[in-house]
């Protein structure tokens, strides 16, 4: 069983870190705590944590500058770091560090988990590699494939010398020049629909099979492993053809990958730059990483090659965008409300250096703006926003979620304002027929085409009360005035009865007395001079 500490300036990241993730289901005994890098290091010496989660930017010592010393004297410990910021130096510090993962802020628990998980699966695996060293030579003849997964492994984790990678290389019987040029593809593959363990299985052996297959076709030479829910390919041009490994040949690679794939998952298909050494690998597989991220901006074939980026372009959203979609919502003006999100929309796709937990924060509150116009709104439904925007992996995902949201609000309105039509009627109806002793529910609701029960429910929810009761009301209201009124002093109380809908008179005299607290006679002798 395995040791963790937590390092964060933040005190509710640490606590919420705590209270959601069952450290021990994961195979976590012990669980420290640090506030920042100089105290997380006093720790860490003490501690002598397996894992450790890290915020990278921090008070005193950021986490790259913690990681490095903790390296010194704990080389084997394994790192998570976590940022609200995506930048390539990062990317690169932390692979440079050997980081098991790298998790954007605010965290997904699950994808923290998954990490964790990771983590102790790798901690695990070296524990084994210790105890079995003496076997390496026939793992390495029996289990090559084992053997090219930790070659790639290694490739971009920057913690070995290039001389041992060439001998590793060599071992494993694969030709390569060290001046050639090298680029990483990473593959992240979604399921199209649930699969069990078996069937995730299978999948990786069907890229397998097809990475086998194209390598043997082929002058270029890869070794690949499997990151989660992702491939990361290696690629080198094979001796005496460095011409080969251009961006041509690599989006051709791609493309055929993504068209073997598309039959039982989606795939996101990223490509790195080039590199001229072996020792630069890591800054390729660094650059898929951000690539993959410019996939969520992008529709269609889920392919793209790494671009240098000139002048950064992050969104600054204000509250005033925000505010404007209010007013549209608050004049009901669905079009323009429409046409907002596609302007936002186009926004978007102009800055795709903007995180993607900002994105959906973007859309999050835009989302929370409509449920608070919604009059059946309801604070839970704050929680079924954000599991509704989790598993959306596109901005073209994410406009259409908001622009449906519109539509299902204006649809709404339509539905409530036809509600408090039809309401409205009803109590017009009833004013101007109740002296009609015939006059039911039923013979309303068939003069407005809808069911009497229907008509019942809505008429209750803007008067408080169905619509017998409030009929019975209004009734017995003209009876009064009919009573106190010194010209109606004639009238029996008989007559009263039919001249506000009462065919019975004796009916009608029970009720009285049971609405008013007396009878009809009494009450009229209360206004009688």
């Amino acid at each position: 069983m395995f040791k963790i500490m937590i390092v964060d300036d933040e005190y509710r990241t640490r606590k919420g870190i705590r209270n959601q993730v069952d450290f021990k289901g994961l195979g976590i005994t012990e669980v420290e705590e640090a506030d920042d890098g100089v105290h997380g290091l006093e720790k860490a010496m003490i501690f002598k944590p397996d894992i450790i989660l890290s915020d990278i930017k921090m008070p005193r010592m950021d986490g790259i500058g913690f990681a490095f010393e903790v390296r010194k004297v704990l080389p084997q410990c394994r790192l998570i770091f976590m940022s609200a910021y995506t930048e390539l130096d990062y990317y690169r510090n932390a692979i440079k560090l050997g980081a098991i993962n790298y998790i954007e802020k605010p965290l997904d628990i699950e994808e923290l988990k998954a990490a964790i998980r990771n983590a102790v699966s790798d901690l695990k695996q070296y524990s084994n590699m210790l105890s079995l060293r003496e076997e390496v030579d026939v793992l390495r003849e029996n289990n090559q494939h084992v053997m090219m997964r930790q070659l790639s492994t290694l490739m971009i984790s920057h913690k070995i010398k290039e001389t041992e990678l060439l001998e590793r290389f060599d071992h494993l019987g694969l030709k390569i020049d060290p001046s050639s040029s090298f680029a990483t593809i990473l593959i992240k593959y979604i399921y199209k629909e649930h699969l069990d363990s078996y069937e995730q299985e299978e999948v990786k052996n069907r890229i397998d099979t097809f990475l086998v297959r194209a390598s043997e076709a082929l002058d270029t030479g890869y070794v690949w492993h499997y990151k989660q829910d992702q491939v990361v390919l290696n690629c080198w041009c094979k001796e005496g053809h460095k011409v080969l490994l251009t961006e041509k040949k690599l989006m051709s690679m791609a493309k055929n990958l993504y068209l073997f794939l598309t039959d039982f998952c989606k795939p996101n298909i990223s490509i790195g730059k080039v590199v001229g050494q072996i020792n630069e690998v890591y800054d390729s597989y660094t650059s898929a990483v951000i690539t993959n991220e410019k996939l969520f901006f992008k529709s269609g074939e889920m392919i793209e090659m790494y671009k240098k980026s000139g002048e950064s372009k992050v969104i600054n959203f204000e509250l005033k965008g925000l505010e404007i979609f209010s007013k549209l919502l608050e004049k009901e003006s669905k079009t323009e409300a429409i046409l907002y999100a596609k302007h936002l929309y186009e926004k978007l796709l102009r800055h795709q250096d903007t995180p993607i937990n900002s994105v959906k924060e973007i859309y999050y509150r835009h989302r929370l703006e409509i449920l608070s116009f919604s009059k059946s709104g309801n604070p839970q439904e704050s929680d079924m926003i954000l599991n509704d925007l989790n598993p959306l992996t596109s901005l073209t995902a994410l406009d259409t979620y908001l622009c449906q949201s519109i539509h299902e609000f204006f649809h709404q309105k339509d539905a409530q304002s036809e509600k408090n039509n039809l309401t409205r009627f009803a109590e017009r109806y009833i004013k101007n027929n109740y002296k009609d002793s015939n006059m039911t529910i039923e013979t309303m609701a068939q003069a407005f085409g809808v069911t009497s029960s229907y008509l019942n429910v809505i008429f209750k929810k803007t008067f408080g009360m169905n619509i017998n009761k409030y009929l019975t009301q209004f009734r017995l209201s003209k009876a009064k005035e009919m009573l106190k009124e010194e010209g109606h002093h004639h009238y029996t109380i008989a007559q009263i009865a039919i001249a506000v809908g009462y065919f019975d008179p004796d009916y009608f005299s029970r009720i009285f007395k049971k609405e008013v607290g007396c009878t009809a006679t009494e009450y009229r002798k209360k206004f009688m001079i």
